[in-house]
Order: structure tokens, then C-alpha cells, then sequence
């Protein structure tokens, strides 16, 4: 049987301090994670859009892209 590969969702929230902001990563399994340490909303963004793939490479899973066009 081949092994399932998980597929987090991430979204882009401001710490409940007010001090910086973070990424909640949810797996599919329902499982959370959190990436912290970014300055702002859009530094945050940015990693989520553009270097979240590498880190989910780098933990041997895939990022879940949208499909363009029909079914």
C-alpha cells in the first residue's frame, strides 16, 4: 500500500500579543502547527506564498496547490 502523504492548509494570523505574527499550519489529519517569528502580516504572506513549498520539502511532504481550470 503507498504511504499517505499529508496536506496542510495555512493561514496567516497575528499573535494574540499583538507582538508579530504567525502561520497556522493544520494538517489533514487535523493535527496544528504553528511557523512564528515573522514581524509582519505581509513577511508572514510572503513566506506562506512563496516559501512554505521548501519547508514542506524539507519535511518530505507537499504543498496543496489549486487546480487551474475544469474537473
Amino acid at each position: 500500500m503507498a504511504k499517505r502523504r499529508r496536506k496542510p492548509t495555512f493561514t496567516v494570523s497575528e499573535d494574540k500579543r499583538g507582538t508579530g505574527w504567525h502561520v497556522d499550519v493544520v494538517w489533514e489529519d487535523g493535527v496544528p502547527e504553528q511557523v512564528s517569528g515573522f514581524r509582519s502580516e505581509a513577511e508572514a504572506q510572503d513566506w506562506k506564498d512563496h516559501k512554505s513549498g521548501a519547508w514542506l520539502k524539507a519535511r518530505g511532504t507537499k504543498k496543496k496547490t489549486k487546480k487551474k481550470g475544469r474537473r
